[in-house]
């Protein structure tokens, strides 16, 4: 973990991909931090699966939506660009809202967190995430495909 703090406190993250990446390892962190204190809790094996098979959501939304979304983020303008002023353009759609949208998958695992009856908050917070990104990521298909065929 020190290069990634050393490079952290040289150079901030600038871009929506690089801040959910940073989402996705601090997650990771937490998840295993997380198990650590369920394996010395509870010592029973079938105890253990149950509680990990229970936090599956969880592990989703602190770690494996935030890995994908910001690889996505990044890699889909270079591959479904055509040319530079295209792939800027995808880019920049993608990049819409970036400041509050890194906000939401965090949030969202906080209230997965909270007892059962936040849940539902979590869920909901989750959602709306992916809807957000896959609603821009067809908008910003939509609008590439326009100004690929008026070339």
């Amino acid at each position: 973990l020190a290069p990634a703090v050393l490079l952290l406190r040289s150079k901030r993250p600038n871009r929506v991909s690089s801040w959910m990446l940073l989402n996705g390892v601090i997650g990771f962190i937490v998840l295993l931090v997380i198990d650590v204190m369920v394996i010395v809790s509870s010592r029973s094996p079938e105890k253990i699966l149950v509680t990990i098979e229970g936090r599956a959501l969880l592990i989703f939304t602190l770690w494996l939506f935030p890995t994908l979304l910001g690889s996505l983020t990044y890699l889909l303008p270079v591959v479904l660009g055509h040319g530079p002023s295209s792939t800027k353009e995808f880019a920049e759609t993608l990049n819409q809202g970036w400041r509050w949208r890194i906000f939401i998958l965090p949030t969202a695992s906080v209230f997965l967190l909270l007892p059962s009856m936040f849940h539902p908050l979590g869920d909901a917070l989750t959602i709306f995430e992916l809807g957000l990104f896959l609603s821009l990521t067809v908008r910003a298909i939509l609008h590439g495909s326009k100004s690929s065929i008026a070339f």
